[in-house]
């Protein structure tokens, strides 16, 4: 499955993640123009706990398994809209998790020195990136789960 996005339908993607929600539109189309599209098939890796980060994600289509280290069971599902790989970001460059789709997905990805800079255009915008990732940490304490 080959899924070829628009300009105009990777904008409609950033727009329904609540992320992005408050960015003016303009300014969402800015990243809507950086962003690339990958495409997973089902059960395929996209990225392995302790390997070297360079992306952050936004589902388009599909469903995705986080996996956290020693655990078969994934911690959590990632939908269309949600957004990931925003740790490593912050935290060492390296990924924390392995991600797995559990469909065939598609998804939008950012590298993290192209999104840095749009988060320095846009300060507000980190805080709410801070907000998810909290509340994902939280959830995986709650859950039992080493992060």
């Amino acid at each position: 499955m080959t899924q070829t996005l628009t300009t105009e339908n990777r904008f409609q993607i950033l727009k329904s993640c609540p992320v992005f929600a408050s960015v003016a539109v303009e300014d969402l189309r800015l990243l809507a123009e950086i962003a690339r599209t990958e495409q997973l098939e089902a059960n395929e890796i996209l990225f392995e706990a302790g390997e070297v980060a360079h992306d952050i994600f936004v589902v388009a289509s599909g469903t995705l398994g986080v996996f956290v280290p020693e655990h078969e069971a994934p911690a959590s599902l990632m939908q269309p809209g949600d957004l990931f790989g925003e740790y490593a970001m912050f935290y060492d460059n390296v990924r924390t998790t392995t991600v797995r789709s559990a469909s065939a997905a598609c998804l939008l990805s950012i590298d993290y020195q192209r999104f840095r800079a749009y988060l320095m255009r846009f300060p507000e915008m980190t805080l709410k990136l801070l907000e998810t990732a909290i509340r994902r940490l939280v959830t995986l304490e709650r859950m039992g789960h080493k992060h």
